[in-house]
């Protein structure tokens, strides 16, 4: 069960965004600034709501966007959240003309690393995300990476009922089917041309979409972002086509990572955990590169102690 937060505790105030599952909006809750994801009540999208609630309230993690309750205001079912100050794909956005990806290498690896441990900590809960991207990460004033959104969130051992989803409301989204079709992995675009098919897949799926990400983080742009999601879903994805990798010499790990993560065949992309330990080698790296010596090689070891403790 999920917490309830009394309406009367809720103030709402400015919009602060809106997707496919409705809008989002900045609000107070006893005093704390929190924000608010709302869709109409009995909506075909409150069932979606309830199931992100379901699943938020059986995480805690310092990577995944807590939930606070859910609150029933008229009209409306919202969720109470934490409030953060951007989504990783607004930051990308701001960024672009103005800082490359070796002037920010060792934040962007931290903030890939935190999404990769909240994901790792999704799958070692058996839980799968399905709709992995840049705007599913969160950053906070300090630019820390939370995961957020997890309506179309499962459990890996109930995967067959994405079927059902796959036929009803949510086909006429944004997040058709089982996520969003720039991302989705061969397996499950798969899923998106037959829709009537009860086709089984792992969490590895979020391992490609997380490739994507990666590949966006250090290349300052949407993949295949000159092509509809539908077309990269339906034509690219299944015939192993993927984004050029440009990075510069010395980032091999990187490329190595993120070939790895967008493999075709599910069996071969590493764990999400996995992930994070490269990650943090990589960040480690950085640290020495920068100079940061003693300083760094702490930094890296208290993150190989995270990756312990997933």
């Amino acid at each position: 069960a999920y917490p309830e937060v009394p309406s009367s505790d809720l103030l709402l105030a400015e919009l602060i965004g809106r997707g496919g599952m409705g809008v989002v909006l900045k609000g107070r809750w006893l005093g704390v600034d929190v924000a608010v994801k709302m869709v109409g009540a009995g909506s075909a999208m409150a069932r979606f709501l309830e199931r992100e609630a379901v699943v938020l309230s059986r995480l805690r993690h310092p990577c995944i966007t807590p939930l606070f309750g859910i609150a029933h205001l008229p009209g409306s079912l919202a969720l109470v959240l934490e409030l953060m100050q951007r989504s990783l794909r607004h930051y990308l956005h701001l960024r672009a003309a103005s800082a490359s990806f070796t002037d920010e290498a060792w934040l962007r690896c931290r903030i890939a690393r935190e999404a990769a441990a909240g994901l790792a900590y999704l799958h070692r809960e058996h839980y799968m995300h399905r709709d992995v991207k840049a705007e599913n990460v969160m950053l906070d004033a300090t630019l820390h990476a939370k995961v957020c959104d997890f309506g179309l969130g499962v459990r890996c051992s109930s995967l067959e009922e994405y079927a059902d989803a796959a036929e009803g409301p949510l086909s006429e989204t944004h997040t058709s089917g089982v996520g969003t079709p720039r991302y989705m992995a061969p397996e499950v675009a798969a899923v998106e041309r037959h829709p009537s098919r009860r086709v089984i897949y792992s969490e590895s799926c979020d391992v490609y979409s997380f490739g994507l990400l990666l590949w966006e983080l250090t290349h300052h742009g949407r993949a295949f972002g000159d092509v509809p999601g539908s077309t990269v879903a339906a034509e690219y994805a299944p015939a192993g086509v993927r984004p050029p990798l440009e990075l510069p010499a010395g980032f091999d790990v990187w490329k190595r990572l993120i070939s790895a993560c967008w493999q075709q065949q599910p069996a071969l992309r590493p764990s999400m955990k996995r992930c994070v330990v490269t990650l943090c080698l990589a960040g480690k790296g950085l640290n020495d590169k920068a100079g940061c010596g003693a300083a760094g090689r702490v930094v890296a070891t208290e993150e190989q102690k995270r990756v312990k403790e997933l």
